[in-house]
């Protein structure tokens, strides 16, 4: 017994000179930090989104002769608004938050870091339909990779312009909204013009826009988390680390979006199919009772 004792600290030893190291080393590291914190920040949004998309389904559970069946059939609209104006648009608060904590982490004017990211994130996904209406699938799911993309280089590019003082700087009894609005002119000018050119090369050269290239680029991360064999394996990684101590959060900048992006995709399975690929809860559960039995026998 004392022999397995001995060999279990030494084991514990070992895992947590591996990667305790790895884990500071991302939790510190500004642009991961950024991607964690505005992933979590859309929590509300997922679960407000969730919430709606399940009651469409409530007239085939309860049947169509009642009060509430009858408003959801009715009301069909309003139902489905929200679903579209949270997790449909999952990309565009999910650039807004990554440029907020990124910009908070370098001390910077917030408010322009959200704007800024936002224009860019929307110069860089905007399609138009036929009567010039911008079409919002891109704003989404679909341009969440985008979205992350566009708030860390737009923060960039505003700290490098602060760093090296491209901006106008105004006299002090100027109250301080105005003189900031003032040093972003400078900054939207380059942050603008870069994206410009961006969008211009690439529609030039490859002939899509950056989600659609992104998309192809990554298909195989996001497609290898496509399967339950994948995700139980994750969350095992998951309770193992946690089991010696070290927070699971490692993993959130790039499980994160990945996580959200496949909410996102499952609402539209779900109000047409009216079942999800996978239970969410089981990935979830499995993988910590199977660590669970391993670790007491």
């Amino acid at each position: 017994m004392t022999s397995n004792a001995g060999l279990f600290s030494r084991f514990e030893a070992m895992m947590n000179r591996i990667f305790l190291p790895i884990a500071h080393k991302v939790d510190n590291q500004p642009h991961l930090s950024a991607i964690k914190a505005g992933m979590v920040a859309m929590t509300p949004f997922t679960i407000l989104g969730s919430f709606f998309a399940i009651l469409p389904a409530l007239p085939n559970m309860l049947g169509q002769n009642n009060a509430i069946s009858q408003f959801i059939l009715n009301n069909d609209e309003i139902v489905n608004l929200p679903v579209t104006l949270s997790i449909g648009m999952i990309g565009l608060y999910s650039c807004m938050a990554i440029s907020y904590n990124l910009g908070n982490h370098y001390k910077l004017y917030i408010p322009g870091c959200i704007t800024l990211s936002t224009f860019a994130f929307l110069f860089m996904v905007a399609t138009f339909g036929e009567e010039g209406n911008l079409q919002i699938a891109s704003l989404g799911a679909k341009g969440l990779f985008t979205s992350m993309v566009c708030a860390l280089l737009t923060v960039e590019l505003y700290h490098f312009c602060k760093e090296k003082n491209i901006t106008i700087n105004m006299p002090e009894g100027v109250p301080d909204f105005v003189s900031r609005s003032f040093e972003l002119i400078p900054v939207t000018l380059i942050v603008g013009g870069t994206f410009i050119v961006l969008r211009f090369v690439l529609m030039a050269t490859i002939g899509e826009l950056p989600p659609t290239i992104l998309t192809k680029i990554l298909a195989p991360l996001v497609g290898s988390m496509d399967n339950p064999w994948a995700v139980l394996v994750l969350h095992f990684m998951m309770c193992l680390i946690f089991f010696f101590g070290i927070h699971t959060s490692v993993f959130s900048p790039i499980t994160g979006p990945i996580r959200v992006a496949f909410i996102a995709e499952n609402m539209p399975h779900y109000k047409r199919d009216k079942h999800y690929l996978i239970s969410i809860q089981l990935v979830q559960v499995v993988p910590s009772l199977v660590l669970q039995v391993v670790v007491s026998v």
